[in-house]
Protein backbone atom coordinates (compact mmCIF):
# COMPACT_ATOMS: atom_id res chain seq x y z
CA UNK A 1 0.00 0.00 0.00
CA UNK A 2 1.19 3.73 -1.17
CA UNK A 3 0.71 6.17 1.77
CA UNK A 4 -3.34 5.51 1.75
CA UNK A 5 -5.57 6.71 4.83
CA UNK A 6 -5.77 3.06 5.29
CA UNK A 7 -1.49 2.59 5.28
CA UNK A 8 -1.60 5.10 7.91
CA UNK A 9 -4.41 4.15 9.80
CA UNK A 10 -2.80 0.66 9.87
CA UNK A 11 0.78 1.98 10.79
CA UNK A 12 -0.56 4.37 13.99
CA UNK A 13 -2.82 0.75 15.24
CA UNK A 14 0.56 -0.87 15.64
CA UNK A 15 0.99 -1.08 19.44
CA UNK A 16 3.65 -4.17 20.18
CA UNK A 17 5.96 -6.32 18.21
CA UNK A 18 6.40 -9.67 19.31
CA UNK A 19 10.39 -10.90 20.02
CA UNK A 20 11.52 -14.10 20.51
CA UNK A 21 10.81 -17.55 20.95
CA UNK A 22 8.90 -16.96 23.99
CA UNK A 23 6.90 -13.55 22.00
CA UNK A 24 8.18 -10.90 24.20
CA UNK A 25 6.29 -7.87 23.67
CA UNK A 26 8.19 -4.67 22.43
CA UNK A 27 6.22 -1.26 22.28
CA UNK A 28 6.27 -0.54 18.96
CA UNK A 29 8.26 2.59 17.15
CA UNK A 30 5.93 4.71 14.57
CA UNK A 31 7.84 7.89 14.76
CA UNK A 32 11.30 8.60 14.43
CA UNK A 33 12.18 9.79 18.27
CA UNK A 34 15.76 11.33 19.54
CA UNK A 35 16.06 8.02 21.10
CA UNK A 36 15.66 5.54 18.70
CA UNK A 37 17.58 8.24 16.30
CA UNK A 38 20.75 7.17 18.31
CA UNK A 39 19.97 3.72 18.19
CA UNK A 40 19.98 3.51 14.33
CA UNK A 41 23.45 5.57 14.66
CA UNK A 42 24.83 3.26 17.02
CA UNK A 43 23.84 0.29 14.65
CA UNK A 44 25.41 2.37 11.62
CA UNK A 45 28.95 2.66 13.36
CA UNK A 46 29.16 -0.27 15.38
CA UNK A 47 25.84 -2.89 14.46
CA UNK A 48 25.29 -5.65 12.61
CA UNK A 49 21.97 -7.85 11.78
CA UNK A 50 22.70 -11.78 11.34
CA UNK A 51 20.85 -14.28 9.98
CA UNK A 52 20.48 -17.14 13.02
CA UNK A 53 21.20 -20.06 10.87
CA UNK A 54 18.49 -22.77 11.20
CA UNK A 55 15.49 -20.44 12.47
CA UNK A 56 13.58 -19.52 9.37
CA UNK A 57 13.99 -16.71 6.95
CA UNK A 58 12.76 -13.99 9.68
CA UNK A 59 14.99 -14.83 12.80
CA UNK A 60 18.20 -12.57 13.16
CA UNK A 61 20.75 -11.31 15.59
CA UNK A 62 21.14 -8.13 16.23
CA UNK A 63 24.78 -7.13 18.03
CA UNK A 64 26.02 -4.04 18.73
CA UNK A 65 29.62 -3.71 19.96
CA UNK A 66 32.43 -1.17 21.57
CA UNK A 67 35.55 -1.40 23.43
CA UNK A 68 34.13 1.34 25.59
CA UNK A 69 31.73 -0.57 27.96
CA UNK A 70 29.66 2.74 28.97
CA UNK A 71 29.15 3.52 25.21
CA UNK A 72 26.86 0.12 25.05
CA UNK A 73 25.35 0.62 28.85
CA UNK A 74 24.26 4.00 27.45
CA UNK A 75 22.87 2.49 24.17
CA UNK A 76 21.24 -0.52 26.52
CA UNK A 77 19.44 2.67 28.67
CA UNK A 78 17.88 4.16 25.17
CA UNK A 79 16.50 0.86 24.33
CA UNK A 80 15.12 0.66 27.27
CA UNK A 81 13.56 3.43 27.13
CA UNK A 82 11.90 3.18 23.26
CA UNK A 83 10.84 -0.42 23.41
CA UNK A 84 10.28 -1.21 27.40
CA UNK A 85 13.59 -3.98 27.48
CA UNK A 86 17.33 -3.82 28.51
CA UNK A 87 19.00 -6.15 25.99
CA UNK A 88 21.50 -8.79 27.63
CA UNK A 89 24.77 -7.45 28.25
CA UNK A 90 28.04 -9.41 27.33
CA UNK A 91 31.58 -9.67 27.06
CA UNK A 92 33.55 -10.94 24.28
CA UNK A 93 37.44 -10.02 24.92
CA UNK A 94 38.09 -6.26 24.92
CA UNK A 95 34.50 -5.95 23.30
CA UNK A 96 31.12 -5.12 25.70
Amino acid sequence: MKRTEKHIEVIKSIQYLQCGRVSYKLRAQIYLTPELAKICGAHAADGSLNALKNRGPISARWDLGDQEKENILEARNWIESVFGFKPILMQKGNMS
